[in-house]
């Protein structure tokens, strides 16, 4: 890095301005270390470095005031070689360690402000207010959230200001970071998928998803859709593959047209056909053999009715939809929850559940069609068995607010018995229920406090992949609650946790990291990292 990078000059600067912002640099690093020592070791490398940026710019102003010496050219020569020596041993790994970093982000920023940059502690710096007539505003705000290695972030700020090439450079460059971060992440979560671990694999695809890799997504919308190492949501994991698809992608097309085959009526024939079709295109193989075979494209109402007509009880669900407001749909759905068929049950349950149309409202009745859609597994069911168990001002068992020695026994007991459903839910693998049950083994309240229960629970949270498992799991670890104390696999936790923007995780990470603890080091850096996602400090 050029001596004059460093100590932050313009080519028109004097020795005496070189003199005065080195001695600015080691106040701003000083500063620093008074207020984190933790950073000391850093910030005495970098005065260091300061100072001997300084000594290459003293001997090239001695070499200019010796003319004698520029006109012998061996002498020239190995003075030239050697300040290159010295110039490339000015680089760094630290932030803005690199000359194209630090000559981008050095206009943008005052000394102390780039001091914290370079020491860890970005999310101390403060950009400004944006406004339509600030742009060095988003440059500052993609400069620090390059540094935290967001680099589809730092692209939309850079995107904003389009008035400067060097900012598009930048743009260009933190696109082309994006992408391959995006690869690895795809890759990492590739190599999961071959060893089925699925929970290892959601969250390297949401990641590289998050920064634009279209087949990331597609394997996030087959596992969303399929509930593989994650909660099940059809209507989510269908916006995935329909983005994926859209941007090129012939896995998230094929997986549509076979989600169509498998009977999902959301995936209609003629959109099963138009995806397979641009699969094909592709010169996808699958896809010119099953364009061959064809695709029912009668009306979706006509396929139902045949559908019913063989025995499919959730067809007749469907077919009340497609009917709309009818007597006709009425009639199919009357049919559908007699046949038992959750979806309608928990239609009927609904509406008989609901105060607000006194001519229908009969809780019995409400109750009977969740019991009979919980019998059959619904979570939703199960959970709203719990939820109705409290009076309407209850709160619910994981939010009391007094002591449980003085909460009523009538209260404890609707709290029971709303656990005794939750309980119920979380053995079933309903990973939202799974928390609640481990705060209440933990708390002791409304069951026996019991810790090696509340670590089972979050540790299956956890493992589904629920980002406040995770955070519980490692405080756990962390505290050796219901378990041997692991400090790495707390960190590990934690760190998940974190990426996934739980905040208990970040502020945890944020202590061990400030101060360290036994086998983890104090870390600055990492520190500032999450004090700037927990959004500490920030604009």
């Amino acid at each position: 890095m050029h001596a004059e990078t460093v100590l932050k000059l313009t080519m028109q600067d004097t020795l005496q301005q070189a003199a005065q912002n080195r001695d600015a640099w080691i106040r701003a690093y000083r500063e620093i270390v008074s207020e984190h020592p933790a950073a000391e070791d850093l910030a005495e490398q970098l005065i260091d470095r300061v100072q001997r940026a300084y000594a290459v710019l003293e001997e090239r102003e001695t070499l200019r005031s010796d003319g004698s010496l520029c006109q012998d050219p061996a002498y020239m020569e190995e003075f030239i070689r050697q300040e290159e020596q010295q110039e490339a041993a000015l680089d760094g790994t630290f932030p803005l360690g690199r000359e194209e970093d630090a000559a981008f982000a050095l206009p943008y920023f005052p000394i102390p402000d780039l001091a914290r940059i370079q020491l860890g502690f970005a999310a101390q710096v403060h950009t400004g207010t944006y406004s339509e007539y600030a742009q060095d505003v988003l440059v500052r705000k993609g400069i620090l959230l390059e540094v935290l290695g967001q680099w589809k972030e730092a692209e939309r700020c850079y995107q904003g200001v389009s008035t400067s090439s060097v900012v598009q450079q930048r743009e260009f460059a933190c696109r082309t970071k994006a992408q391959e971060q995006g690869e690895a992440l795809y890759q990492k979560g590739m190599a999961c998928v071959e060893q089925l671990d699925w929970d290892g694999a959601w969250y390297p695809f949401s990641q590289a998803a998050d920064l634009g890799h279209r087949e990331a997504l597609a394997e996030l919308g087959f596992m969303t859709v399929y509930g593989t190492g994650c909660g099940r949501c059809i209507e989510e994991g269908l916006d995935y593959l329909r983005t994926a698809a859209k941007q090129g992608s012939a896995y998230a097309c094929q997986v549509l047209w076979e989600l169509h085959d498998e009977g999902l009526r959301d995936v209609t024939g003629a959109e099963a056909q138009a995806w397979c079709r641009a699969a094909a295109e592709q010169g996808n193989a699958k896809a010119l053999a099953r364009l061959e075979d064809g695709f029912d494209l009668r009306p979706v109402t006509e396929i139902l009715r045949e559908r019913i007509g063989q025995g499919d009880v959730d067809a007749l669900w469907y077919l009340a939809q497609e009917l709309g407001d009818t007597q006709e749909a009425a009639g199919y759905m009357q049919q559908a929850a007699d046949a038992g068929q959750v979806d309608a049950l928990l239609f009927y349950a609904e509406l008989y559940g609901d105060p607000a149309q006194p001519e229908l409202y009969d809780p019995v009745k409400a109750d009977a069609c969740y019991r009979q859609a919980a019998e059959q597994g619904c979570e939703k069911a199960i959970l709203t068995l719990g939820d109705r168990a409290l009076h309407r001002e209850d709160p619910p068992f994981w939010n009391r607010t007094e002591d449980p020695a003085a909460v009523p026994e009538d209260l404890r007991q609707r709290h029971r018995t709303q656990f005794d459903w939750y309980l119920k839910a979380a053995q079933g693998g309903c990973v939202s229920a799974m928390s609640h049950v481990a705060a209440a083994y933990h708390y002791g309240y409304p069951v026996e406090q019991d810790d090696r229960q509340a670590f089972l629970w979050a540790s299956r949270s956890a493992d589904a992949g629920d980002s406040y498992g995770m955070y519980a799991c490692g405080y756990f670890y962390e505290h050796a609650l219901g378990c041997e104390q692991d400090l790495s696999a707390a960190l590990l936790l934690y760190t998940r946790a974190a990426e996934a923007g739980e905040l208990g995780a970040m502020y945890r990470l944020i202590d061990i990291y400030e101060t360290g603890r036994k086998g983890i080091p104090a870390d600055p850096a990492k520190a500032s990292r999450y004090r700037f996602a927990a959004g500490m400090n920030w604009d």
